[in-house]
């Protein structure tokens, strides 16, 4: 088995003039993801697939393995494992952070291509982060609104009007409306338009 020098690979990467991403880029982007901010995720994502065609390495994401496809799926699979610690410490339940690392891991395992691998981890980074916007969101309305909004998840291709909802929170389609609108941001109609 080849000793690993550390000495001779940081040597190697100052005469290639390679650096990592800066530690605190990573930071922001997995509290990103812990806080559930989905625009945040989508800017530092779009800011990445710019520059899509440069090796890793170039992109400071470092090298895990010399086979590029290799690569691509270590980075998601060490991706994965990151993420899932840091949405259980924000309150996801742990079987389930851990359940869907497990799945994307193993759709990585199947993927033949970079492309395939990218997908993937681009699909895994918004589901964990919706997830965790979703936590945060419901932690922070009302017991009426949020009744509403499990309503309107479990019925959500159904038709779904503002009566109903409101007898069902047991207040009235005004009141329901103004306190929908002051917790959430948007109307009850766009909501539901948002989330078809």
């Amino acid at each position: 088995m080849n000793e690993i020098n550390l000495d001779y690979q940081l040597f190697l990467q100052r005469e290639e003039q390679f650096y990592h991403q800066p530690y605190e880029e990573e930071v922001k982007y997995y509290n990103a993801i812990q806080k559930g901010d989905m625009a945040f995720v989508e800017k530092w994502r779009e800011k990445n697939d710019a520059v899509e065609e440069q090796p890793l390495a170039e992109k400071g994401m470092g090298v895990l393995s010399k086979d590029p496809v290799k690569n691509e799926r270590y980075r998601l699979i060490a991706n994965a494992t990151i993420i899932a610690q840091k949405c259980i410490e924000s309150g996801l339940m742990q079987e389930v952070a851990y359940t869907l690392s497990d799945l994307y891991s193993q759709q990585a395992d199947e993927a033949d291509t970079i492309g395939e691998l990218q997908e993937i981890n681009s699909r895994m980074v918004k589901e964990f982060t919706l997830r965790m916007h979703d936590l945060h969101f419901k932690q922070s309305v009302s017991g009426h609104v949020s009744k509403c909004l499990f309503y309107i998840y479990e019925h959500l291709y159904e038709q779904i009007t503002l009566e109903k909802l409101a007898k069902m929170a047991e207040l009235t389609p005004s009141y329901l409306s103004y306190l929908f609108k002051k917790e959430t941001g948007i109307t009850v109609h766009k909501f539901i338009q948002d989330k078809r």
